[in-house]
């Protein structure tokens, strides 16, 4: 390869990655469009409170770790019963 060849292949390497091209390797970023929505009056009807569902969620967390450690318990007296 020439040093004209390279030259040109150096030119356009400088171009594509320069920050400050502006022409036909200029990034062009089309608009975004911003959709029409409707939202009705009644949407939060009948929606919980957050503190209400994150109580929901911690209890039903507590109930299942409970009943592991319910059953571990159960099965160490089983297995483990004591003579008095």
């Amino acid at each position: 390869m020439d040093n004209l060849e390279h030259n040109k292949i150096d030119k356009l390497q400088r171009k594509l990655y320069s920050r400050k091209t502006s022409g036909e390797f200029a990034e062009e970023r089309t608009a975004i469009a911003q959709g029409e929505f409707e939202v009705g009056d009644g949407w939060d009807k009948g929606a919980d409170d957050i503190r209400t569902l994150l109580a929901k969620e911690r209890e039903k967390k507590e109930i299942s770790q409970g009943n592991i450690f319910k059953k571990i318990l159960i099965g160490s007296i089983v297995f483990f019963p004591t003579h008095a």
